[in-house]
């Protein structure tokens, strides 16, 4: 359980977090590494 304020919380099963290829500058290394997450 992910509890944000008193009134505000997510249950576990509704959150889903996976890795990507973040944008931008960073020439060849953002290519190659997921440096961002998306939740």
């Amino acid at each position: 359980m992910l509890t944000i304020t008193n009134s505000v919380s997510l249950a576990d099963w509704e959150i889903d977090i996976s890795q990507i290829r973040a944008q931008g500058a960073g020439g060849q290394n953002v290519n190659k590494v997921a440096s961002a997450v998306h939740l």
